[in-house]
C-alpha cells in the first residue's frame, strides 16, 4: 500500500474521512517500496493534528505535514511508532524510516521503551529490529548500552533475548568501516585491512565489557567485606585497574553515543570513596579521560614512568582475580495569600527572571567559599584542578574528569525511568523558560542488578550538612544564616532564591510522581542552595513498606518554609508563585509525559507499577488533570504540605532508625 492510502484506511477506522483529501507527495516524502504513484488525491484538507502525542484524529494532511515538519523529533517519532506498532506496516516502516534521520543521542534515551517494544510486544517488529542493528553498527557505546538494559530484563523471553544480544554484538562489531567512500574489497591487502578494522572492534568491545564487569563487581565485593576493611580494599583494586587503562584505551561510562572517542586514561584511586549505604556498597570514583581517537587507534597519550608504577598488561586485567568475603548502607512585592495567582497578568509579574551566569557570582566569594568548604569539602572546580595538577595526562588537549558512582546489586531500571520523567518536565520548563530548577543526571544500566550513576557535583545530603554544622546549628536557616550571612546580603538572597526555585520544581515533581521515602538523606544540598531529589525506588504506587505514610502533596518541611522566610514572607509567596506555574505548564504537556509511562508497560513490571501498571499510569493522568480549580488546588496543597505531620513523622522515624537528621 502507499502510505497516503494507509493512512486513509487508519483514518477511517479511527474516527471518519474528512472532505477533501491529503496533498500529494512527491517520492522523496516516501520510504523506501512505496508507490506513492497509487495515491491520487489531489485536493488537501485544511485540517491539522491537535496533539503531536494523541492518537491523530485530525484528518490525513494534518498527520502526513506532522510527520515531515520540523517540529517532529525523535521523541515524537518513538511514541508514534509505539501508536503504530501493531497497526498498519507501512506506517510503521515510514516511522522508523523517519527515526534514522534524527541523532543517536536522541533516540538513545529511550532504550528502555525500544527494547520493551522488542522483547515484550505480542508480534515481532523486524523494521525497529533492523532500525537497532543498523545503529549499531554506527555507534558500539549504542550497542553496548542496547546490550545493558536487554541483559537486565531476566523476566523477559531468554531465547528472544539471547538472539536479539547476539544480532547486536555482530551489527557493532562486523559494521562498515566510516568512511566518505565506500571501500571495494577485492584484494588480499584490502581483505586483511578489513579483517583487522573487525578485530580491533571485537577487541574493544571485550575490553569495554570486561572493565564494567570489573568495577560493578567490585561495589558486590566490597558489600562482603567488613567496613572497616571497604576503604582499602576499593583503593587497592581500583589502583590496579587504573594501571591498565591506557592500553585498555575504552570509552568512558554514561559517554553519550555521539559524541567524539573520550579515551578513559586514569583512575585517581586514593580519592575514591566508598559510601554510606545500609544494604550495599556503592562507591565513588573519577575517572580520568581524554578527547579524540578512536577505539581502535593506538594510545595517543603516554603515561610519563616515573609517575606510577609499571602499567600492567590489559589482559592481566581480563583475569583478575575475584575476593570472596556480609552489610549496611547517599525584591518580589509583599502580597497576601488570597491574592497569590489570581490571574495571568499577576502571575508573570512574579517571576522572578535573572542572568544565572552573572559574575562574578556572591556564592564565590572567598568567605562564603571558605565557609561552604567546612560542610561540603573541596569544590568541585577546585577537585578538577586539583586532579589535573597530580595527573600525568592533566596538560594534555581534551582532558577532563568523569565523576560517577557505581552500584552493584540494585536493580537501575526504575532510576532510569525516574530520570526520564525528570528530564522530560526539566525540559518542558526550561521551554516555557519558568525559572524553576530540575537536576537531571545520567544514569546507566549495566545488568540486571548493577548500574552506575553521574555524581550531582557540588552536592551533600541536607542530613550531612547539619551533621557537618557546629553542635548549636541543627536547622537550615541557623546553616544560611551561619554561612550566607545576613538575610539581606547579595549570598543570603541568591541561595534562597536558588532553593526556592528548586524546591518549586520538585515539589511538583513529587506530587505528580509521587515520590516517596524522601527523608533528608535522599535530598541534595547544593553549595549554591539549590536542592536535588535522589533515589527514586519508590514512585507512582509503590512506597516503603506498602504503606502510603507520606500522603501530603509534598515534603514541605518547617525548616524548608523557615529558609523561605515563613509562610507571610515574599519568597514563600514566590515559592507558591513557581508551583503554580509548574504545574500548569506540566499539564500541557500531559500526554506526552504518560505516554513516557505508558511506553513501559508492554515490558517488564517495575516496582513503581505495583500489580496493576494501568492503574499506575491512570493515577498519574489523574494527577495532571485536578478537579479544582488549578489556583485553589495550588493554594490547598501547598497548605496541607506545610509541617504536614506525616512528613514530621517519617523524618522522625528516620532518626530513630536511622540516625538521619
Amino acid at each position: 500500500y502507499s502510505f497516503c492510502t494507509l493512512l486513509a484506511r487508519v483514518h477511517k477506522r479511527e474516527g471518519g474521512r474528512e472532505k477533501g483529501g491529503v496533498t500529494k507527495m512527491s517520492s522523496s516524502e516516501f520510504p523506501s517500496g512505496v508507490d506513492v504513484n497509487s495515491a491520487a488525491p489531489s485536493e488537501s484538507s485544511s485540517s491539522t493534528a491537535k496533539s503531536p502525542i494523541a492518537s491523530p484524529t485530525g484528518g490525513l494532511d494534518g498527520l502526513t505535514r506532522l510527520f515531515e515538519s520540523e517540529h517532529f523529533n525523535a521523541r515524537m517519532c518513538v511514541t508514534y511508532i509505539f501508536t503504530y506498532k501493531n497497526k498498519e506496516p507501512g506506517v510503521l516502516e515510514y516511522l522508523v524510516n523517519k527515526l534514522h534521520s534524527y541523532p543517536l543521542v536522541e533516540v538513545e534515551q529511550f532504550i528502555p521503551q525500544l527494547m520493551c517494544l522488542l522483547c515484550w510486544n505480542n508480534t515481532s517488529l523486524p523494521v525497529v529490529e533492523q532500525y537497532i542493528l543498523t545503529s549499531s553498527t554506527k555507534s558500539i557505546n549504542f550497542a553496548l548500552k542496547m546490550i545493558w538494559y536487554l541483559e537486565s530484563d531476566h523476566s523477559a523471553d531468554r531465547a528472544k533475548r539471547v538472539s536479539l544480544r547476539e544480532k547486536i554484538e555482530i551489527a557493532a562489531i562486523n559494521r562498515a568501516l566510516r568512511s566518505s567512500k565506500k571501500t571495494v574489497i577485492d584484494t588480499p591487502e584490502a581483505v586483511e585491512q578489513e579483517v583487522l578494522a573487525k578485530d580491533r572492534l571485537c577487541e574493544y568491545y571485550n575490553r569495554v565489557t570486561t572493565f564494567i564487569h570489573q568495577i560493578t563487581e567490585l561495589s558486590l565485593q566490597l558489600r562482603k567485606l567488613p567496613r572497616p576493611d571497604r576503604q582499602a580494599k576499593l583503593v587497592q583494586d581500583l589502583e590496579y585497574l587504573s594501571s591498565a587503562l591506557p592500553s585498555f584505551a575504552i570509552n568512558i561510562p554514561l559517554g553519550s553515543s555521539d559524541v567524539e572517542f573520550q579515551r578513559a586514561v586514569r583512575i585517581p584511586a586514593s580519592r575514591s570513596k566508598v559510601l554510606n549505604s545500609r544494604e550495599r556498597a556503592p562507591y565513588l570514583v573519577y575517572i580520568e579521560y581524554v578527547e579524540g581517537g578512536a577505539p581502535h587507534d593506538p594510545p595517543a597519550i603516554q603515561k610519563d614512568e616515573n609517575a606510577n608504577k609499571s602499567i600492567e598488561p590489559a589482559e592481566d586485567i581480563m583475569n583478575m582475580n575475584e575476593t570472596t568475603a556480609e552489610s549496611d548502607s547517599e525584591h518580589i512585592p509583599r502580597t497576601s495569600t488570597d491574592e497569590v495567582m489570581v490571574d495571568e497578568r499577576y502571575f508573570h509579574s512574579q517571576l522572578i527572571h535573572r542572568d544565572r551566569s552573572q559574575s562574578p557570582s556572591p556564592l564565590e566569594s572567598d568567605s562564603v567559599t571558605a565557609k561552604l568548604d567546612k560542610v561540603f569539602g573541596t569544590s568541585w572546580r577546585q577537585t578538577v584542578l586539583d586532579i589535573k595538577e597530580t595527573s600525568p595526562y592533566g596538560n594534555s588537549k581534551g582532558w577532563g574528569v568523569l565523576p560517577c558512582i557505581i552500584k552493584g546489586g540494585d536493580d537501575m531500571r526504575q532510576e532510569v525511568l525516574a530520570m526520564q520523567l525528570i528530564s522530560t518536565f526539566d525540559r518542558i520548563w526550561r521551554e516555557a523558560s519558568l525559572p524553576v530548577r530540575l537536576h537531571p543526571y545520567g544514569v546507566v544500566v549495566t545488568s540486571n542488578d548493577s548500574g552506575i550513576i553521574e555524581l550531582v557535583t557540588d552536592a551533600t545530603s541536607i542530613d550531612c550538612v547539619k551533621k557537618a554544622m557546629p553542635e548549636d546549628v541543627r536547622t537550615l536557616s541557623d546553616y544560611w544564616l551561619l554561612t550566607y550571612g545576613s538575610p539581606q546580603s547579595a549570598a543570603y538572597t541568591d541561595a534562597q532564591r536558588n532553593f526556592v526555585e528548586s524546591m518549586a520544581a520538585y515539589s511538583v515533581l513529587s506530587y505528580l510522581l509521587q515520590l516517596k521515602d524522601r527523608h533528608n538523606a535522599n535530598i541534595l544540598l547544593r553549595r549554591d542552595g539549590s536542592v536535588v531529589h535522589i533515589d527514586f525506588g519508590f514512585m507512582l504506587s509503590n512506597s516503603p513498606g506498602g504503606v502510603n505514610f507520606e500522603s501530603m502533596p509534598f515534603k514541605l518541611s518547617q525548616e524548608f518554609v523557615d529558609v523561605m522566610g515563613g509562610v507571610g514572607g515574599d519568597m514563600f509567596q514566590y515559592f507558591r508563585v513557581l508551583v503554580y506555574a509548574a504545574f500548569k505548564e506540566a499539564m500541557k504537556h500531559k500526554d506526552e509525559v504518560i505516554k513516557v509511562v505508558e511506553m513501559m508497560i508492554p515490558g517488564p513490571l517495575l516496582p513503581c507499577f505495583g500489580n496493576d501498571p494501568k492503574a499506575a499510569v491512570d493515577a498519574l493522568a489523574s494527577r495532571l488533570t485536578p478537579d479544582s480549580d488549578l489556583t485553589v488546588w495550588v493554594r490547598d496543597a501547598v497548605d496541607q504540605s506545610v509541617d504536614n505531620w506525616r512528613a514530621r513523622g517519617y523524618d522522625r522515624f528516620q532518626r530513630w532508625s536511622n540516625g538521619i537528621l
